[in-house]
């Protein structure tokens, strides 16, 4: 039988909605493997609760999607620096050793 919290985080469909999350969803939804999600947890760039003391691992949601957008700014941000690198640039070459 599941606990008010176990049940609470496993009964929304939308993982947005829910406190936390699986760690084999929160792979899927970073694109991660378990492992790495796991190390994440215990390097503490990601959340993550147990349920009951030596429960099931959970990932919070609130640290997925703050991972998510970092993942995306990173994509921008690199994006932006690619189309800078790609652009042609303009040098003016001046000879001031003549007086």
């Amino acid at each position: 039988m599941l606990s008010t919290n176990e049940t609470r985080i496993e009964n929304s469909s939308d993982w947005r909605t829910r406190l936390a999350v699986s760690v084999r969803e929160a792979a899927d939804l970073l694109g991660w493997s378990t492992s790495r999600v796991r190390n994440n947890v215990g390097a503490c760039r990601l959340d993550g609760i147990r349920a009951a003391a030596g429960g099931q691992l959970y990932v919070t949601t609130a640290s997925i999607a703050a991972m998510l957008a970092e993942q995306e700014a990173a994509k921008r941000e690199a994006a932006v620096q690619e189309r800078r690198r790609s652009q042609p640039t303009l040098r003016l070459v001046v000879d001031n050793s003549r007086s």
